[in-house]
């Protein structure tokens, strides 16, 4: 019965011990309301048993704090029933304080923010259809690298020539700056590109440019685990709303300049942002105007793309060949004095 009414033993004891001694059975309660029974039970207490007689909480401040990043029902709960307890007055219950937010919630068609909170995660991957560019007369790949907000779903969608590291990279960088602003993690999958290695035990270990990009702008990389896509549903969702909205839109316009293509995904982009949920109010912009100031600031400077090699030799005319082409090697003189 405990479990079952989710209140204590000892106070399931206590409850059946008071009707013992008054004689009330269950054939007495059976058609009585809850007011009724408590009144039967506590007589003495029922008559201090009114709206007044609690501390209601701001459930329309307790749904806006729960935006915040490790903001809780229970730290709220707490943190309402240490203010109450200190002006004298008495908190309700933790199980009431959550069954009260949740009708609070449903009765204004809010949706609850306890999964998903504004400026924690954004979700990156490659759509799973390319679009077509031709250079006289060839047929190239065009692929769409993918990046949403998981709490807004502001998506932004760039196309590549190619899902190299360094493209790779490059989108991760211009996502950031389409965004105004970081995460506390990037949600990737296991591609090459972004994670070396993925064991079911053990630590995962993330390439190693990526994971610099990651500290670069305060992120962490979190890698979804192997054959898992509801670890990033946004990213999936909105890789299939790529087939729809951009590739199929634009599939009767024949693309012979990379520009040109690229300033078209940037107008169906901005068209699928804009674009009113079908089935909740506003539209991906409006709640990415209110993710916005949740994100981190970027730093002063883009993470820098580039390649390192090492054990390179320095050829007599101070050159250094790296993929056919020189480079001039300039030293550092350090000078003794």
């Amino acid at each position: 019965m405990a479990n079952s009414r989710h209140i204590s033993r000892r106070l399931v004891n206590e409850v059946c011990k008071i009707a013992q001694q008054l004689g009330i059975a269950y054939r007495d309660v059976i058609t009585k309301s809850e007011d009724e029974v408590y009144k039967l039970i506590y007589p003495h207490k029922y008559e201090y048993l009114n709206d007044d007689f609690y501390a209601k909480p701001d459930y329309r401040e307790i749904h806006s704090e729960l935006r915040r990043v490790g903001v809780t029902l229970k730290l709220l709960w707490q943190e309402y029933a240490a203010k109450t307890r200190k002006e004298n007055k008495i908190p309700v219950k933790y199980t009431k304080f959550c069954t009260d937010y949740g009708n609070y919630v449903e009765e204004h068609e809010f949706t609850s923010h306890i999964v998903r909170k504004p400026g924690v995660s954004c979700e990156v991957d490659w759509a799973g259809k390319t679009m077509s560019l031709y250079d006289h007369g060839k047929e190239h790949k065009v692929y769409l690298f993918v990046g949403v907000l998981s709490y807004s779903r502001y998506t932004y969608i760039e196309p590549c020539l190619d899902m190299k590291m360094n493209t790779w990279l490059k989108c991760n960088v211009n996502m950031l700056n389409f965004f105004k602003g970081a995460p506390l993690q990037i949600i990737c999958d296991n591609l090459k590109t972004g994670v070396t290695k993925h064991p079911r035990e053990g630590d995962i270990i993330l390439n190693t440019e990526y994971e610099r990009l990651g500290n670069h702008y305060h992120a962490a990389i979190m890698p979804a685990r192997v054959k898992k896509p509801k670890d990033k549903p946004n990213a999936e969702n909105a890789a299939g709303d790529c087939c729809t909205f951009i590739i199929a839109r634009l599939r009767n316009r024949t693309f012979s300049n990379f520009n040109e293509l690229c300033m078209a995904v940037t107008i169906k982009n901005a068209e699928y942002n804009d674009r009113p949920f079908s089935k909740a109010d506003g539209s991906r912009l409006e709640m990415f105007r209110q993710e916005q100031e949740f994100l981190q600031s970027l730093p002063a400077f883009a993470f820098d793309v580039s390649q390192w090699r090492y054990k390179v030799k320095v050829a007599p005319n101070s050159h250094i060949a790296y993929k056919k082409n020189f480079y001039l090697f300039i030293g550092i003189l350090v000078k003794n004095f």
